[in-house]
């Protein structure tokens, strides 16, 4: 055992008055005690849960308009301080963005984790909400549709037409995109590009606009010619132009940024000729984008 010298003047302290020496550790050992306790209870209260911002309970389904999906879609929200929304940082919860809505027919589900990293983007950290997931841990959301129909899509290139020339022609339209189309609900806008400007035949262009955002091109083929002309218009039933793109094909999926060009494989949903814009599905992520065709089984989306 080893032994730890005492100098004679401890030892003399602690053979005549042992009871200061034991009072003086116990004043010690009592100062780390609330020491402690101080630096531990601040901690404690540094990271006791707060009161959340807001309960966010998720639907276990949920229809969207338009082409995103805003929080408030799929959610009841109840805020800790509906009074004074300057309580919780003036934060419009209903309108954080989540994601795109899907294509008309087809469904997609929002996880807890996508929501949370949404909320990060939104400067809201999930901690301070509490998100309250649906029996099955996602919600299932769909797109309230509206229909396009062949007769809409003839009339608005007629009308911009005539809008541009005299009243003096014949104007034959054939549409050349599967119609009618089911599209996203919300403020519909038909758009002609590329009017012509003198008898003859013409490829236009018809933007889907959905709330001022395009959603699709649809292709139309135009013949303009003078009224007076004893020769009737007569327009094709099927164009000639050959099919570059089948349903069911593998394609490539080319993306084009400043001088970076990205390919992936895909599958295409739809039929198409050149310039067509047709839906596609992107074999890696899964995801549905409507892509323009380009060249034989090659598409490129359009941002």
């Amino acid at each position: 055992m080893q032994i730890t010298p005492v100098n004679n003047k401890t030892a003399a302290m602690m053979l005549t008055n042992p009871d200061r020496i034991l009072s003086r550790h116990i004043r010690g050992l009592a100062v780390l005690m609330i020491a402690a306790t101080i630096c531990f209870g601040g901690m404690s209260s540094l990271f006791a849960n707060p009161e959340p911002l807001a309960t966010i309970q998720l639907l276990p389904e949920a229809q969207v308009s338009g082409v995103s999906i805003l929080l408030g879609d799929i959610a009841e929200i109840a805020s800790a301080h509906e009074g004074d929304p300057s309580e919780d940082g003036g934060i419009d919860f209903a309108n954080v963005y989540v994601g795109t809505a899907p294509l008309p027919g087809n469904s997609r589900q929002i996880t807890i984790g996508q929501i949370e990293i949404r909320l990060r983007q939104a400067g809201i950290h999930p901690n301070f909400v509490l998100l309250v997931p649906p029996a099955k841990g996602f919600v299932k959301v769909m797109t309230r549709t509206q229909t396009v129909s062949s007769g809409m899509i003839v009339e608005a290139v007629k009308a911009a037409v005539l809008e541009r020339l005299s009243d003096d022609l014949i104007v034959g339209v054939e549409v050349r995109d599967a119609v009618p189309l089911a599209v996203p609900w919300g403020e519909l806008e038909l758009k002609a590009n590329d009017v012509p400007a003198d008898i003859g035949s013409y490829r236009v262009g018809v933007d889907i606009n959905i709330d001022g955002h395009r959603y699709r091109t649809v292709q139309t083929r135009v013949e303009l010619k003078d009224a007076q002309s004893p020769t009737a218009v007569v327009m094709p039933q099927q164009s000639t132009e050959p099919l570059l793109v089948r349903r069911g094909e593998r394609i490539i999926i080319e993306a084009r940024h400043g001088g970076i060009t990205v390919k992936v494989q895909g599958t295409a949903l739809e039929a198409g000729r050149l310039g067509d814009f047709i839906r596609v599905e992107n074999t890696e992520s899964r995801e549905e984008i409507l892509a323009r065709i380009v060249d034989k089984g090659i598409v490129m989306p359009e941002f």
